[in-house]
């Protein structure tokens, strides 16, 4: 019989993570021109930093860069379906921009500045017209500013005088609203 010993300690395999909301850190970019040469092509590899599913990776495409003095203009359905999906590239990379504290974006020599920066992905995954979807939304994380507790040795300053609540208006309670029944109908 042979034996194994694991090298770290054993957990669940989970499978590819649900909608939900992670903190993830990009660990890798890539990217191509689109096989239609009318746009670039970008994978970014998310990395979910905890939770359950702390070490599964998300994959963020989008199609960007688009030219549309590329683009067939005898396929006007196309050339629309095309401008679309520009809107939502540049929202999207605009929010993850936005998340990463990167204003000004990346180039093929600084867009390695983003790596292992957190960010809060809200992932969806749905089906449409039979095919699964992927959503991402981000934000940005803000660490938690947490006061250091006082030691025993620190003596805590004198409690202040609570200050006065303002008075609420006084209630005008002489005009008095009565219900009256509808009229019956004829």
């Amino acid at each position: 019989m042979i034996g194994f010993q694991p090298k770290t300690a054993p957990k669940p395999v989970l499978g590819a993570p649900p909608t939900g909301r992670y903190t993830a850190v990009i660990t890798e970019i890539t990217g191509s021109r689109a096989s239609t040469g009318t746009c670039d092509r970008i994978q970014i590899k998310l990395e979910i930093t905890d939770g359950d599913y702390k070490g599964k990776n998300l994959w963020f495409n989008q199609n960007i860069n688009f030219d549309p003095a590329l683009l067939d203009p005898n396929l006007p359905t196309y050339k629309e379906t095309m401008v679309n999906a520009k809107k939502i590239s540049e929202e999207q990379m605009g929010g993850l921009l936005y998340a990463l504290r990167m204003p000004q974006g990346w180039t093929a020599q600084t867009y390695k500045t983003a790596y292992n920066r957190p960010v809060l992905v809200d992932y969806a995954v749905y089906t449409k017209n039979d095919k699964t979807q992927k959503k991402f939304n981000f934000d940005q994380v803000v660490p938690a500013q947490v006061a250091a507790m006082p030691t025993p040795q620190q003596t805590l300053p004198p409690q202040q005088a609570a200050m006065p609540q303002p008075t609420q208006p006084a209630v005008n309670n002489n005009t008095a609203f009565e219900w009256e029944a509808p009229a019956p109908r004829a």
